[in-house]
Parts: structure tokens; C-alpha cells; sequence
């Protein structure tokens, strides 16, 4: 009898504890995938990532033998529902349905971006633990600066630049490009640093290394929208109380004692700064003319709507100052943005309901602003902002719903991490999701940055509503709190 017992417990073990942990492991490593692959130049990448994560899905209806509680998620979700009909109406307004079907089919994979991530979080974190999924979110980045490595040896050993002229080549260098590096780097550095805080000797000297490598990658790549993200999530960090505190409660574990964790901290900020100013000093020195000269407006009223600087592509184009001398005293990147951005508040005032979905919003807002004018040359796609693109398609309901959404999730965790403000993978993703937000103010809302941003906010919605816990959904006026039941 005892041995049939142990062959029993035996049988009991192998068949079910390596299936459930298989079933664990291939979820968050296909999830791990989709992210990663989401920040990926191309669409064929980013259409393998909405496939993994289609496969996760049809994993929990197949195999899970347990069910997700999804009301916090739609709660929370709730806002961004509004959009497609707001979309509709504005069909009816002679809206391209063609840009609407678009729209709709980006917004649907961004839906299972943030229910997929929201399930699988909730899903393993209690299974696995907080240090396993942390581990597995340095993915994206660990994968994004060694394809930025590869790429930089080989544009050297190809002639491409020399070592005293790096700063200047090598931001074409990156084969996923700026933007999607940046990004992938952000994730990289909190969770490296954060991380730190609760892992193993060997594993915290390896990401207090790594956080240096990510930090310094990050500016050397002078990408003035991503270091201004970074810039708002450090002062939120700092200046709101609750967050410091949250912070500080990781600090000594992340390296002990403080005096430690502050020089390095510093050092690791100051030779940031001095890297991303050295990279970027021609354009930062030109910033605040640049800027300035956009406010004035054009500097001929003689000309034409679709021929002043910031509508006319092949403006920038020329080398020549001839006639063209606000081209080589201004940096192009602030002139152009600061440009669009004044152009498009006044469209939104113009059109508070918006034009209808458009992948060149800011193109659509010109031709309805000078019905005349041809598309022949002109430079406009995006403002360059995904707040105001989302103003100029959807106006000022499709904004309030987007903020909505944005403003309840931030709220939700900080009342999680309040009550625990020991939690690393929680504290991590806020911060995440700050710093996408404040992208998303100055850098367009394009696919991976837009996938990237609802699978953060679902593992957010997840993190603040821990799975399989009994919860109540309180409505009050100013708040949505999660309380558990009795």
C-alpha cells in the first residue's frame, strides 16, 4: 500500500506540476516574444507578436483550469469602448471608412495587447513570482541593444563612420530605428535597476551592470522625445510623495548602504547627460531659436499656405542657405514640431469633433484647412504628438476618452502601491507607463508604441487587482477603488 501511495504522488507530480509550469513558462516566454516584436521595424515582425499573443490567448480558453475575473479589466477598459463609436459618427461626417477600418483593426490588437497582459500577469504572478516575471520583461530590451550592438560593429567594420564622427552617424545606425530602440532601452533600464532590489547576489551585480549599458545606449541615440519621458517619470519619482516613498523602501536593497546607491545613482545620471549632450549638442544649442522662430509664424507672408517651411518637404531637402537661411540657422526637428504643434491646437479649436481616423492627420487638417492647396510636396503626415493626432481624428471626446482611460489606471495603482509599497514588479510598471504617456505627448502614437503602452496598462490593471482574489468594484465620483471582499 505505501508503495502504490508513493507511485501514486509519483504519477500525480509528473503529470500534472511539469504541464502546469510548461504551460506557465510558454505563455509569458510567448508574451516576452510579442512585446519584443512589437518594437520591431516592420509589420511582418509586429503581425508575428499579434500571433503570439493570439496563441496565449487560445492557451487560456484550452488549457487553464481556472477563470480570470475580467471587471476590473473592463472597468478600467471602459473608456476607450467609446472610441469606435466615436469613430462611426464621424462617418457619417464624411470620414474615409477606408482609415476607420485601419483604425479599427490597430485598435482591436491594442484590445488583445491589454486583456492578454492583464490575463497573464494575474495569471502567473502568484505561480512564478514577482523576480521571474521582472526577468523576463528585460527581454524586449536585452534583445533590442544587442541587435543595436551587432548593427553598430558592423556599420564600423563597413566603413560607415569613423570613431570621431560616431555621434553623428549613429543615429541612423539602429535597424529598429530610434524610436523603438529608445522604448525598448526604458524598459530595460527600470526593470535592470529595479530589479536589483530582489534578486540574487550573482543576478544583482549582473543588472547593476546592465543598467549602465541600457542608460548610457539610451543617450547616445539623442532622441530628445524619449529622454523627455524619461525626464517626467525621474521628476514624478522625486517630487510625488507617495512615489518617493515607494522608491525609498527599495532603495538600500537595490544597493547598500545609501551612500553607495546615491554615487552611483549620480554618476550613472551625469555621465548620461554629458553623453546625451555630446551627442545632441548641434541641435540643443539651436533649440530655443528653433523654437522661437516657429511661434512668429513664417517669415514670408508673400508665400503661399502649402510653400512655407514646415508644410514644404523639399524646403529641408537643399543643402543651400540661398534663400533659404532659417534652414541652416534652426534646428529642423524643433522648428518643424513646434510648428506643427501650433498648427494643429488651432485645427482642434477649429474642429473640436474631429476629422475621422487618419494615418497623416495633420495632412487631413491642412487640405480642410486650405481646401486649394495640393498634395504635391507637402512634408505633413503627424503633428509628431500622439495627443494632438488623436485630437485632430477623433476631437476633443476622443481625447477625454483616452485620458480617461489613462488618468484610471494611474489612479488604481497608486492606490495599490500605497498600501504596498514593497512590491518592485508593481512600482516598475507605473513608472513604465508614465514614461509612456509622457512619449506619447511629443512622439507620434504609432503601432508599437501604441501595443507597447495597452500591454503595460494590462499588466498594470493586473498588478492593482491581483488574480484569483476576491474583489469589489467601487464607482465614486472621483475614484475607482479596488477593496477586497469579505
Amino acid at each position: 500500500m505505501e508503495l502504490m501511495n508513493k507511485f501514486s504522488i509519483q504519477i500525480k507530480f509528473s503529470s500534472g506540476l511539469p504541464k502546469h509550469l510548461m504551460f506557465a513558462w510558454t505563455s509569458l516566454f510567448l508574451t516576452a516574444i510579442a512585446i519584443t516584436l512589437f518594437l520591431a521595424p516592420t509589420k511582418e515582425w509586429q503581425g508575428l507578436a499579434f500571433l503570439f499573443l493570439a496563441c496565449v490567448f487560445s492557451m487560456e480558453a484550452g488549457f487553464s483550469q481556472s477563470r480570470t475575473d475580467w471587471r476590473v479589466a473592463l472597468h478600467l477598459f471602459y473608456p476607450l469602448l467609446l472610441l469606435p463609436v466615436i469613430g462611426a459618427l464621424l462617418i457619417f461626417r464624411g470620414a474615409d471608412s477606408t482609415e476607420y477600418a485601419v483604425f479599427v483593426r490597430q485598435f482591436l490588437i491594442g484590445l488583445l495587447c491589454y486583456f492578454g497582459c492583464y490575463w497573464l500577469i494575474g495569471r502567473f504572478r502568484r505561480e512564478l513570482g514577482d523576480n521571474r516575471l521582472i526577468y523576463l520583461l528585460l527581454l524586449p530590451g536585452i534583445f533590442h541593444i544587442s541587435l543595436f550592438v551587432v548593427d553598430l560593429m558592423q556599420a564600423y567594420g563597413n566603413g560607415a563612420f569613423d570613431i570621431p564622427d560616431y555621434l553623428f552617424y549613429i543615429k541612423d545606425i539602429p535597424r529598429a530605428g530610434r524610436k523603438y530602440l529608445t522604448i525598448a532601452l526604458t524598459s530595460l533600464i527600470v526593470f535592470a535597476l529595479l530589479g536589483s532590489a530582489c534578486a540574487s547576489k550573482k543576478m544583482k551585480a549582473s543588472l547593476l551592470l546592465l543598467f549602465p549599458v541600457a542608460a548610457f545606449s539610451f543617450a547616445l541615440l539623442d532622441t530628445r522625445a524619449a529622454q523627455f519621458a524619461v525626464g517626467v517619470a525621474i521628476s514624478a519619482t522625486f517630487l510625488i510623495p507617495w512615489l518617493r516613498k515607494a522608491f525609498a523602501a527599495q532603495a538600500t536593497r537595490i544597493i547598500y548602504p545609501r551612500i553607495f546607491l546615491v554615487a552611483y545613482l549620480a554618476g550613472v545620471l551625469i555621465v548620461s547627460i554629458a553623453i546625451g549632450y555630446s551627442s545632441g549638442k548641434y541641435r540643443w544649442s539651436q533649440f530655443n531659436l528653433s523654437v522661437i522662430s516657429a511661434i512668429k509664424g513664417p517669415h514670408d507672408a508673400n508665400l503661399d499656405p502649402g510653400e512655407d517651411a514646415w508644410v514644404h518637404s523639399s524646403y529641408w531637402r537643399n543643402n543651400s542657405c540661398v534663400g533659404r537661411e532659417l534652414r541652416c540657422s534652426v534646428d529642423s526637428s524643433a522648428y518643424l514640431r513646434t510648428s506643427w504643434l501650433l498648427f494643429g491646437l488651432r485645427g482642434v479649436l477649429n474642429h473640436p469633433f474631429g476629422l475621422g481616423a487618419n494615418r497623416k492627420p495633420l495632412s487631413a487638417l491642412f487640405l480642410a484647412e486650405n481646401p486649394s492647396a495640393g498634395l504635391d510636396d507637402i512634408a505633413l503626415k503627424d503633428s509628431h504628438s500622439g495627443l494632438l493626432d488623436l485630437a485632430i481624428c477623433f476631437g476633443l471626446p476622443g481625447t477625454i476618452c483616452f485620458l480617461w482611460f489613462s488618468l484610471k489606471i494611474l489612479n488604481l495603482g497608486r492606490t495599490r502601491i500605497k498600501d504596498n509599497s514593497d512590491r518592485v514588479l508593481l512600482l516598475g510598471i507605473y513608472l513604465i507607463f508614465i514614461i509612456c504617456l509622457a512619449r506619447f505627448l511629443v512622439d507620434s502614437f504609432t503601432d508599437g508604441l501604441g501595443f507597447y503602452l495597452m500591454s503595460t496598462a494590462g499588466m498594470l490593471a493586473a498588478m492593482s487587482a491581483p488574480y484569483n482574489e476576491p474583489v469589489d468594484v467601487v464607482k465614486s465620483d472621483s475614484e475607482f477603488r479596488i477593496q477586497k471582499a469579505a
